[in-house]
């Protein structure tokens, strides 16, 4: 009767102990960075890269999380169920490492009553933040307007007009741009920064002006046709352009009318009634 004890005692001791959760339960199951190439090392991480890092928690855990006592740019945790035929937990951990930096991943998981922690320790190389690529370029004649690779602009002869580009994504690292007017005779630029140009008109004709990016070869085009400026008109009345303004993309030149008064050949005797002309037609008084 002992030995049935003692027997029934081991078999006890020994399955409970076979399923019992331990720190070999909690495995890193792959790491690579965003674009999908693997990390074969993680104390060897390529700095300020997005970095996926996959944990898997096996058998019957009921909580799970991986946390870190740094803080990290972009840090995010994701549990969800193990990919079949595995049972369990994942926990997926996306993050950037700045240069240089180590530090320690702690994975806990719940086992019922039982709490099992293991410890990832990762590194980034020494290194500088790779730069941002550009990825377009885009112009406009308003800065609220949206930015299209090709636009049209008309100006009158002596008419300057402003034209604004924009450098996708923003915070790309090398925003130099090279302007170029395909015949600086009809069309010049000047005054060029970093986020516009001025374009003034000098003959009657169409150049195209564009716009390329240093970083890619990206390019937008701007067409601008020159037109000779306005003269007077019949009647005696000139025609002086005051201003103009940007309506998708095109310059609306406004005209203000200078008339003036035709005097008839009775107009100085007394009793008599000078004739005037007005833009619309004639009227006396």
């Amino acid at each position: 009767m002992k030995k049935i004890f003692l027997l029934a005692c081991f078999v006890l001791l020994f399955c409970g102990s076979a399923f019992a959760a331990s720190e070999e339960d909690i495995l890193l199951l792959s790491a690579d960075y965003g674009d999908g190439a693997e990390i074969p090392d993680i104390t060897a991480i390529e700095p300020y890269r997005p970095v996926r890092l996959v944990f898997q928690f096996q058998g019957a855990v009921d909580k799970a999380s991986v946390l870190t006592k740094t803080v990290l740019p972009r840090y995010t945790e994701t549990i969800e169920a193990a990919l079949p035929p595995a049972e369990g937990k994942r926990v997926i951990v996306e993050c950037e490492l700045p240069s240089g930096l180590e530090l320690t991943l702690i994975a806990t998981g719940h086992y019922g009553n039982d709490v099992i922690t293991s410890f990832f320790p990762i590194k980034a190389r020494e290194g500088e933040r790779p730069g941002v690529p550009v990825t377009g370029i885009g112009l406009l004649l308003n800065p609220a307007e949206t930015p299209q690779t090709f636009i049209r602009v008309t100006l009158e002869k002596g008419v300057s007009e402003k034209i604004y580009y924009q450098i996708e994504p923003e915070h790309a690292t090398n925003k130099n741009v090279t302007i170029e007017s395909s015949d600086s005779n009809v069309a010049e630029i000047s005054d060029s920064d970093e986020s516009s140009t001025t374009v003034t008109a000098k003959k009657k004709g169409k150049t195209y002006v564009s716009f390329t990016a240093k970083d890619g070869g990206f390019t937008a085009t701007c067409e601008v046709t020159v037109t000779e400026t306005s003269t007077g008109g019949g009647g005696g009345c000139n025609a002086n352009i005051f201003g103009g303004t940007a309506v998708g993309g095109t310059v609306l030149l406004a005209a203000m009318f200078a008339c003036h008064t035709l005097k008839t050949p009775d107009s100085g005797k007394p009793g008599s009634r000078a004739k005037r002309r007005g833009i619309f037609g004639s009227s006396s008084r």
